[in-house]
């Protein structure tokens, strides 16, 4: 029997206002399925077409392990909907330092599948992966992936 959806699986999501603006934003966080190239577009689509009609046009940030590298269409989807991928925004150029999955096996990482999009709203500062370990070993399987943004000013 052909399964489509191997695991299950969430998205967390919160609504927040920023003290000083006064803006009010969404943040979305979730972890696509490892397996199933089916389940990850249909688990995308259907997360962002929640999104448009939870967030009525506010700023979005959407993160997560999507296991989608940048030429998946999960990645063009994400870019369809009007997301930008905030380390792109930053590095345009692709290198070992974008790579965010090693699975404890590579020390450089095996493939970029982690990713911060943002909504126009946003302008990018600074972004980048932590290959650091903690007291000798990494935290995880995955290379954190950090970025600072702030409001872009009304035009």
């Amino acid at each position: 029997m052909y399964h489509f959806f191997t695991c299950n699986r969430i998205v967390t999501w919160g609504r927040f206002r920023d003290n000083q603006t006064g803006i009010e934003f969404f943040v979305y966080n979730t972890h696509l399925d490892h397996v199933s190239q089916f389940a990850r577009e249909k688990s995308i689509v259907l997360i962002l077409d929640t999104m448009r009609i939870m967030t009525s046009g506010s700023p979005v940030i959407l993160m997560g392990d999507f296991n989608s590298e940048e030429d998946n269409p999960v990645y063009k989807i994400i870019k369809d909907f009007g997301l930008k991928d905030a380390y792109r925004e930053i590095k345009s150029v692709s290198d070992s330092m974008d790579l965010t999955f090693h699975g404890w096996q590579n020390e450089i990482g095996l493939s970029r599948i982690d990713y911060i999009f943002i909504s126009p709203d946003f302008q990018v500062r600074n972004a980048r992966v932590i290959k650091s370990k903690v007291n000798g070993i990494y935290p995880s399987d995955h290379f954190p992936v950090v970025t600072e943004i702030v409001f872009k000013k009304p035009e």
